[in-house]
């Protein structure tokens, strides 16, 4: 059991000297210090997919969505791609969508160039800072979208060398206090 110094009253501790506390609930008045993170989201996809024109397009199933918990917030969106690359004098560009904001950034494009008619791939990681300024509670979907950067053949995500599925890439979602 704690030691308490201070008052204990309706479930409020002033100071707590030592011991466990179970079943805490912080106050919506909480105020964390800037850089802290409050929030962690992440999804992953190990299926190949192609791109071969220049529309960008979403990968099924690989976006992540996140609640804001302050409005004193931004959200840093890391894209960890395994396998992205392309064959055939083209390379892999990547946007990142957030539909409630509109937002839609370019992140590269230039992602396992190749300069001829063999196939370049690689393992690339991603990032962007999103000042979103919205209100406690919005939800704010990431959603990464890729195409064949100079139309002229295949870009990939998830391309594996020897079997199948051993390609693995990931979004992750932070929200940190400003």
């Amino acid at each position: 059991m704690a030691n308490y110094i201070g008052a204990k009253s309706a479930g409020v501790i002033a100071n707590v000297d030592g011991g466990t506390i179970e079943n805490a609930t912080l106050a919506s008045s909480v105020t964390f210090p800037a850089g802290h993170i409050i929030e962690s989201k992440s999804t992953s996809t190990s299926s190949y997919s192609s791109f071969t024109d220049n529309d960008f397009e979403a990968i099924t199933g690989f976006n992540q969505q996140i609640d804001v918990k302050s409005s004193n917030s931004k959200m840093l969106i890391f894209l960890f791609l395994s396998g992205a690359g392309a064959e055939n004098n083209t390379c892999l560009s990547v946007n990142l969508t957030e539909s409630t904001t509109s937002l839609d950034v370019p992140l590269t494009e230039i992602s396992g160039f190749t300069a001829n008619t063999e196939k370049g791939f690689d393992q690339t990681t991603l990032f962007y800072e999103h000042n979103h300024n919205q209100s406690v509670g919005t939800s704010l979907t990431y959603t990464p979208k890729f195409n064949s950067a100079l139309d002229l053949s295949q870009a990939f995500v998830n391309n594996y060398m020897n079997s199948a599925g051993n390609a693995h890439s990931v979004i992750l979602v932070q929200e940190l206090m400003q």
